[in-house]
Order: structure tokens, then sequence, then C-alpha cells
């Protein structure tokens, strides 16, 4: 199983210090989604892309902006398109697609996430399936988080693992707030993850998108070996991961 972080959970809004956090990391740290969950961030990761040392890792997404304000559907997409040169998967928030002919281009990059309540659109299993009929070609995102906050008994989570496994190349893990803040992973959210964890794909890019200091993301990993019942223990050590065992 594979474990990383967004970007944005150790740096809000500054993926170059979130990659510098990562560089003192052991490689057991193997996943990192490139957040630009605001517009104008989108830009300057675009721009950084070729410069960028991320040889490190074996999986790495990108998180394209959560709200389209100043920039068109047709701006957003031709900034977009220039990740597809790097073949990273596209995390998007399906609400922003107004256009899905205009999105189809991206095919199996283009990865869908499922919403929190805020959202009207990509809460539930229908939600979704009305999307991928829509982008047949088009991957899938679980937040487990989202999932949770949608339905506390977690039995939409499972529709979607059910339904939807087969397009599944990335996962979100955190806690959600009720007014739809990330936040880290807490003994309630082990308990209802757990219910679901059977039915994770072992092969799956784990994401932590807790917000974490260097001093707290060690407690994050331990949190996602104990839902999942992987059997690593990471220690802090002078800021440093340590995992006892190669994945």
């Amino acid at each position: 199983m594979i474990f990383g972080f967004s970007t944005g959970s150790l740096a809000k809004g500054d993926f170059k210090e979130a990659l510098r956090i990562l560089e003192s990391v052991t490689n057991s740290i193997l996943a990192i989604e490139l957040s630009t969950l605001r517009e104008n961030e989108l830009p300057v990761l675009i721009e950084a892309l070729p410069t960028l040392s991320l040889e490190n890792y074996s999986h790495i997404s990108v998180h394209a902006p959560s709200k389209i304000i100043n920039l068109s559907e047709d701006e957003i997409i031709n900034y977009l398109l220039k990740v597809t040169e790097f073949n990273f998967p596209i995390i998007v928030h399906p609400d922003i697609i107004v256009n899905f002919e205009k999105w189809k281009v991206f095919g199996a990059l283009l990865c869908i996430e499922n919403m929190d309540k805020r959202k009207a659109i990509g809460r539930t299993s229908e939600d979704l399936k009305f999307i991928f009929d829509n982008l047949p070609d088009a991957s899938f995102c679980l937040d487990i988080a989202h999932a949770k906050q949608i339905d506390q008994t977690m039995a939409e989570c499972v529709k979607m693992l059910r339904m939807f496994s087969h397009k599944l190349i990335q996962f979100h893990i955190s806690d959600v707030t009720s007014d739809c803040n990330h936040v880290p992973i807490n003994l309630e959210a082990i308990e209802s993850y757990r219910k679901v964890s059977t039915l994770v794909p072992k092969n799956i890019p784990f994401i932590i998108e807790s917000p974490v200091t260097q001093e707290s993301f060690v407690d994050e990993l331990n949190y996602m070996s104990s839902i999942f019942h992987i059997n690593h223990h990471y220690k802090n050590h002078h800021h440093n991961f340590v995992s006892n065992q190669e994945y």
C-alpha cells in the first residue's frame, strides 16, 4: 500500500514548501498530490512542473482548482492539458464541469472525486453514476471523509466502492468537520473507516489531506496503518519519518 500527502496538507497554497518538507522523508513516502485548489495556484504549478524533483515518487497527481471564479472553463482545461504531458492523473471536483464533452479530452487522466455536503453534485453513488455515464473513460478518487459526512453509516461509501472500484486510482483520507473543513483523523473516524477498510484495494495510492505539521504527520501515518491493518510503525526522529520495514 502506497501512502503520501497532498501538498496542501503540509503547506497550504505552497507546493514548493511542501516538497521541501518532504525532502527529508525516507523512501517510504511514495505518493504526492500537487494541490492547486485556488485558481491562482494552477499557472504557478504548470510553469514549475518541468523543474520539480519528483523522481522519488511512484504516484504523482495534480488536484485541479475546486472553484472556477475568474478563469473560464476553457482556460482551466487548457492549463490542465499541460499536466497530461506528464501523464499525471488530474483530480477534479465535478461541480466545476459545465460541458462534459470538453472534459472527455483527458480520458482516464480525468479523476472525479466524490463531494461533501456543500456541493450539489457528486455526493452519492447515484450522482457519480450520472457523471461517469457522461464521462465513461474518467477514473475515480474516493474521498472517504466526504463519504462519511454524507452518510455516517458508511453505506454510501460501500456503494461507491462496489460500483466504481474498477475506476478507483486514488484515495483521499482525513476527517471533515460539519462545516466541511479537513481535520486530522480521530478515533471516531478510525472506527468508521474500519467498516469499509476490507473493500479498499490494497494497490491504491492513499493521499492524506489532513492539515499536519512536521511534528504531527507521523500520527496520521500511524492512524492509516491502524485503519487498514498495515504492519508499519512510524517514528518521529528529528522531524524525519522512519519506517521499520520497506514497502
